[in-house]
């Protein structure tokens, strides 16, 4: 039997548009947040935006989540598109609701929606081609005031940004580490980095142990027994070819064994014990990808007497530190794209889940570590909470202007756009200083997915929905 559900179509939309004044309202107050932490949050920041968007009823936590998500995606494509896209959406949700007066309820559940998406699919290529219009690429001036903008005018943080985008370039990876020291720091790195604990004397006390066209065993587990390695230390000793052990452990006397013939020249064999934490408990995965190789498990029950040294990976160059070994391998790029694919996917659902921020850290710290183009920016503990937001802001912004330029939206002729666009972007430009300048994509990304999404809300909600 066929049944349909009735939605107090009216009830439903009221309460939704009252959800949306306050997010408009909240946007429109809110510049600055200090979280429970202490982080300083600014106007613009997605930070700012999920700190503000706290659901505390049904309807908040239906509309707030969509809204979020979408904001997150957009900020990444582009700094400050998240922002502005919540602010449209405010804007094209009340437009909405004021054509839908003049509609019959029958008119809505069967015209409007498909209506509404065919005509917002024709404003948005007419509002790109005026866009396009109006921009131009970035001048060193412009990204200059982008940076001072974003750092607070801070001269320090200005010349931060500037240093690292310089080393970075246009695919460089930049990351924001704390450190124990007083003064801001700017470092490039090259290849793929994991956090490691060298056994005494395998490692030069302040230098690094380097060794090029090196074989990789990867070990998830214990190598307990020297006899276990036989056959891969007789092999490694007649070719003469550097051969790295890389285990969660390793008994005394393999340890003992190793070092005795390392220093006595025979055997050019290395034991490299991988931190135990939390942090790296899937870094063994991210090492096998780097290495191209697979991973041997004696908590399956593999065996090492069986390991074939001939399949061994091997890679263009390996090196050592104190705490940090570091793989040079150009054969596994591939893969490696591969895996920081599956990780940023892991990322985003797991950023769309404000419970698991934690989770989210550590696989950030796994793409880090295969990022092979690396800037490193060190912020002191005690200036973190207060510069950390500023330099992130500051770089995605200078990103997001070299990629796709710059335009002044208030020069845009709105004159060719329906009254819901073109009252739309006057809402918008409002929000923006006189003669400020904006990355191209930014409002118009907003105002596409905006206009979607607010269709979607306020012209389907309360439609027969089936049982």
């Amino acid at each position: 039997m066929n049944t349909s559900i009735f939605v107090d179509k009216e009830k439903t939309q009221s309460e939704l548009l009252k959800r949306v004044e306050k997010l408009d309202s909240l946007l429109s107050r809110v510049t600055v947040a200090i979280n429970q932490n202490g982080t300083v949050l600014y106007k613009g920041s997605y930070q700012l935006l999920v700190n503000l968007l706290k659901p505390v009823d049904a309807f908040e936590k239906m509309l707030y989540g969509d809204l979020l998500k979408t904001a997150y995606q957009l900020d990444i494509k582009c700094q400050g598109a998240g922002y502005m896209f919540l602010k449209a959406f405010a804007g094209f949700a009340k437009e909405h609701l004021k054509a839908e007066t003049v509609q019959s309820y029958q008119q809505h559940i069967h015209n409007a929606y498909k209506g509404l998406s065919e005509l917002s699919g024709k404003q948005a290529d007419t509002y790109w081609v005026e866009v396009l219009k109006v921009c131009s690429p970035a001048s060193q001036e412009l990204l200059d005031g982008v940076v001072s903008t974003a750092v607070g005018h801070d001269s320090v943080l200005e010349t931060v940004v500037k240093e690292a985008m310089t080393l970075a370039g246009l695919e460089g990876t930049i990351t924001l580490e704390e450190t124990d020291n007083t003064t801001f720091s700017v470092g490039l790195q090259y290849g793929y980095n994991f956090p490691i604990n060298p056994y005494n004397g395998f490692v030069p006390k302040f230098g690094t142990y380097e060794r090029f066209n090196a074989k990789v065993l990867l070990v998830d587990g214990v190598i307990e027994k020297v006899s276990e390695l036989d056959g891969l230390l007789r092999k490694s000793a007649s070719t003469g070819v550097p051969l790295l052990l890389i285990a969660q452990g390793f008994d005394e006397e393999v340890v003992a064994t190793l070092y005795s013939n390392l220093a006595a020249g025979r055997l050019d064999v290395v034991p490299v014990k991988l931190e135990q934490s939390l942090e790296t408990l899937n870094f063994l995965i991210d090492i096998a990808a780097a290495c191209n190789g697979d991973i041997l498990s004696t908590l399956k029950g593999e065996s090492l007497v069986f390991a074939d040294y001939d399949l061994l990976p091997t890679v263009d160059k390996v090196s050592i530190t104190s705490n940090v070994l570091t793989v040079h391998n150009n054969s596994s790029r591939a893969r490696v794209c591969a895996h920081l694919h599956y990780l940023e996917g892991k990322r985003q659902e797991q950023n769309e889940k404000h419970d698991v921020s934690d989770v989210s850290s550590l696989t950030i710290k796994r793409i880090q570590n295969l990022q092979a183009h690396v800037v490193k920016v060190g912020i002191p503990k005690t200036e973190s909470n207060k510069n950390k937001p500023k330099l992130d802001n500051a770089i995605r912004a200078v990103r997001a202007a070299l990629t796709y330029g710059f335009y002044n939206p208030m020069a845009v002729n709105t004159s060719q756009l329906n009254n819901t666009w073109s009252s739309v972007h006057q809402q918008l430009v409002m929000d923006i200083k006189p003669g400020e300048l904006i990355p191209t994509a930014s409002l118009y990304l907003a105002m596409l997915f905006a206009s979607k999404l607010a269709g979607s809300y306020f012209t389907a909600a309360g439609a027969v929905m089936p049982a």
